[in-house]
């Protein structure tokens, strides 16, 4: 392949793909900059995102764990269909601050304390555990997926945990990733990002 996007990555090796688009924003005011994405990362229009061929790493069968947020819901379900998967489930990852409590995070109408994935399948891949519930789960609050949020853009290790238990013999990449998962391959421009930060 002359124009693999991928460096790294096996094409059609994947039976789970985890995926953290970099959204871009549209600012409202300049206040607002302080606190986008941009200020953090390169972040991809709609359009260079539905370009990568994400389907081509996935193998026969396969699911995909796309994290959007509130703003882009609709942009991440149409994502995910022009990755060449079928929109099957979601959940939310519920974001608390180091003193457990709720995180009081940014919005347009609402402050969001939550941010969406979605699930895509490819196929029929073999599905090991069927007691996930579709939150990111800490033992305090058993009926929701929580998390401590930490850096920015930064997700909770939950998640890949999540996937695991759902998939533990499948091969495993990760897009966009920004910092190594031991055992599996990550992709992105940022994948030593928090390599070194504690948990």
């Amino acid at each position: 392949m002359t124009d693999w996007p991928f460096a790294g990555l096996t094409p059609m090796k994947y039976g789970a793909i985890l995926a953290d688009p970099p959204w871009a924003y549209v600012m409202r005011s300049a206040k607002g900059h302080t606190k986008s994405p941009e200020t953090h990362y390169a972040t991809m229009s709609a359009g260079d995102l539905r370009a990568l061929p994400v389907s081509q790493l996935a193998g026969p069968d396969c699911l995909l764990f796309m994290w959007s947020t509130w703003p882009h819901l609709f942009q991440a379900l149409d994502l995910l269909g022009a990755w060449g998967f079928t929109y099957v489930t979601g959940g939310s990852w519920l974001k608390r601050t180091k003193n457990w409590n709720v995180a009081f995070g940014t919005g347009y109408v609402m402050r969001s304390a939550t941010e969406p994935f979605l699930i895509g399948k490819l196929n029929r891949p073999e599905i090991r555990s069927r007691s996930e519930r579709n939150v990111i789960l800490a033992p305090e609050v058993p009926d929701s997926i929580e998390a401590i949020r930490r850096e920015h853009s930064r997700k909770p290790p939950e998640m890949r945990a999540m996937i695991q238990r759902l998939l533990p013999q499948a091969h495993c990449c990760e897009l966009f990733a920004r910092e190594p998962w031991p055992g599996h391959d990550v992709w992105g421009n940022e994948t030593g990002r928090f390599a070194e930060v504690g948990t």
